[in-house]
């Protein structure tokens, strides 16, 4: 209840009260006490309306906080989607890039492979002889073609 408002009543209640008295006037005489009751009824009434006064007074303050409250997380939410939404794009472009350059780490391998293949069916056409002679470089062939294929082992279960 606003102050007006309690002002207000407080005066009609007096009024009342001094009206009532005015009107049995006569009667109080044989009534005994009945104003005075009245009076004392006004000020338990006034009494209950300045107590709850001060209870909705705290609980309006009790809202506001909480309210504020409500704001400061609302605005740290936005905050973190924010982070979080920078954070995905970013992982966005490093996936994009991780792709790219496995591609041309797979390119290269495909390369290099085919170059083998036509070494490796070079290397047989050979004679017995000569083959003799450049065994050496044919075991080292068989080799990294070996390290080729690890290689690509590991590209393909990184990229899954």
């Amino acid at each position: 209840m606003d102050a007006e408002t309690k002002k207000e009543f407080e005066k009609l209640s007096l009024e009342f009260a001094t009206s009532l008295a005015k009107g049995l006037g006569g009667l109080t005489k044989d009534i005994g006490g009945v104003t005075k009751d009245i009076e004392d009824l006004t000020v338990v009434v006034k009494e209950s309306f300045d107590a709850m006064d001060v209870r909705m007074d705290t609980l309006e303050n009790k809202v506001d906080t909480l309210d504020n409250k409500v704001s400061a997380l609302d605005t740290r939410m936005g905050t973190l989607e924010n982070k979080v939404d920078n954070l995905d794009n970013k992982v966005d472009k490093l996936e994009s890039k991780m792709d790219a350059g496995f591609a041309s780490i797979r390119a290269e391998l495909r390369s290099i492979n085919e170059r083998l293949d036509v070494l490796e069916i070079s290397v047989k056409k050979l004679s017995r002889a000569e083959t003799e002679d450049i065994g050496v470089a044919y075991k080292d062939l068989e080799e990294i073609k070996i390290r080729v294929a690890n290689i690509e082992q590991r590209l393909k279960t990184q990229s899954v």
